[in-house]
């Protein structure tokens, strides 16, 4: 029985425990290829590399425009605002110790005989004395010169020389035209500042009565990196004060900085309000205004524009570093830029670096009808968009020069001059046309338009419409 129990006891422990062991399952785990893992790695340095790149780029264009905002203000200042007292090329104080003297002194048309005349004189080279004349074009007479030394009560008699001044294309005639510009030349041996320089016709005038003109004495180097614009006598001698003070405004917006006007007989009490609104707010732009007593009337404009534009050269040499002659009827229109200043350094860091630029200029018919989507102004010059493709400006260009670099030069040669394209900048002129200017066909440019919503708050606009206002009042 014992052994029995034992035998069945030994039979159940071998069913629970097994006669034999259950094997144990191990999991074994693939790797990847190395090939696949490669590729991955060389995906995520290809996107990194990319979005370092976009990035590198995107901070170098931002480094772009910031640097080149600094360079437009370091180079001619900042537009419309400029700190008071301060010179763009360093510390210089120009409004106290150094004034650029525009007018000083007065000019005059002095008369040499009854057919020649002579304007003003300017002194930049050594023992040299220029003068800005007009008369009829037969050759000039026997004409001596003296020149008045600084210091000396004696002149000195000079070698006189001439030439005719000539703005105009090389394909234009001048032959039929009765009268002429002429610089006259004064040179003189002594090597000192002259005072004053006399031209006279010996057989006419005796040596007690011929007027003398007074030398203005221009700088060796050159002051600012400002623009000028002098203004011609107008096209249209009724030309209203607000179409003036339109002019001015526009301008002064797109970074003019010093405004000569050749005075063929503005109110004076215009003249002074804008020289009081152009000294205040801290603009530091400059309004002078230059005596033209012209001698002779029904001349082509033409002429006493060519007279002004060689007057501003001498007059601003060596003050501005660009100017520029225009009428009264005339803007110039920026395409893409928003200041002179923008566009000349443009010009001078690439293919069109120049001494001279020439400007095509555009007719726009002041008695057109208007167009009216102009925003909420009411000036003309937004108003008339009718641009004529042939007409009187056909032959019309302006140029904008550097003075210092127009001294050595007797007759400006247009043709030679590097012209940007009027895709980028252009003259517009707004004048009452001829009927058969006004019979041709056209295209509406509106270009001018994206400077209407400006205007209105430009400083001088405002400041000049608050006193009218309250002078209506």
């Amino acid at each position: 029985m014992i052994k029995e129990g034992f035998d069945i006891a030994q039979a159940h422990l071998r069913h629970n425990c097994g006669s034999t062991r259950t094997a144990t399952t191990i999991t074994i785990t693939k790797r990847p290829n190395n090939s696949s893992m490669r590729k991955y790695y060389q995906a995520a340095l290809i996107i990194t590399a990319l979005v370092s790149v976009v990035s590198l780029l995107f901070y170098r264009h931002e480094y772009n425009k910031l640097r080149y905002v600094l360079e437009v203000i370091s180079f001619f200042g900042k537009p419309g605002v400029k700190e008071p007292d301060v010179n763009r090329l360093g510390e210089i104080d120009i409004s106290d110790d150094l004034h650029l003297h525009f007018d000083v002194p007065l000019p005059s048309w002095q008369r040499i005989n009854n057919d020649l005349f002579v304007y003003a004189a300017y002194h930049a080279n050594i023992n040299e004395v220029r003068g800005i004349a007009f008369g009829k074009t037969y050759i000039i007479p026997d004409i001596n010169c003296h020149v008045f030394i600084q210091g000396k009560e004696q002149h000195v008699l000079g070698i006189f020389k001439h030439s005719r001044i000539s703005n105009l294309l090389k394909s234009q005639s001048r032959k039929n035209l009765e009268y002429a510009a002429y610089q006259f030349v004064c040179e003189y041996s002594q090597p000192a500042i002259p005072e004053g320089v006399s031209f006279f016709n010996k057989r006419d005038v005796s040596e007690s009565e011929y007027p003398i003109l007074s030398v203005q004495n221009l700088p060796h180097n050159l002051i600012t990196n400002d623009i000028a614009i002098c203004i011609a006598p107008p096209l249209n001698r009724s030309i209203s004060r607000t179409d003036m003070m339109n002019f001015l405004s526009f301008h002064q917006m797109i970074g003019v900085d010093h405004f000569i006007v050749y005075d063929y007989g503005i109110p004076s009490i215009f003249t002074d309000t804008m020289k009081q609104i152009m000294n205040s707010q801290g603009l530091n732009v400059t309004f002078t205004v230059v005596p033209w007593n012209f001698p002779y009337t029904r001349i082509s404009p033409g002429i006493s524009g060519e007279i002004a534009e060689r007057d501003c050269l001498y007059r601003t040499y060596n003050k501005v570093k660009y100017s520029i002659t225009l009428y009264w009827e005339e803007y110039i229109v920026l395409k893409y830029h928003h200041t002179l200043a923008e566009l000349l350094i443009d010009f001078e860091k690439g293919l069109l670096a120049s001494d001279h630029y020439r400007l095509n200029s555009s007719l726009f018919c002041t008695q057109q009808e208007d167009y009216h989507p102009t925003g909420n102004t009411t000036l003309m010059i937004f108003k008339k968009t009718r641009k004529i493709s042939e007409g009187s400006m056909k032959n019309r260009h302006v140029s904008i020069s550097k003075p210092h670099k127009s001294w050595i030069t007797d007759s400006i040669d247009i043709d030679s001059y590097i012209s940007p394209g009027a895709d980028l900048i252009n003259v517009n002129r707004y004048q009452y046309c001829s009927n058969s200017e006004n019979e041709m066909s056209y295209t509406h440019d509106r270009s001018i338009s994206k400077f209407a919503e400006n205007i209105i708050n430009a400083p001088i606009f405002k400041q000049y419409m608050t006193r009218q206002s309250s002078i209506s009042k």
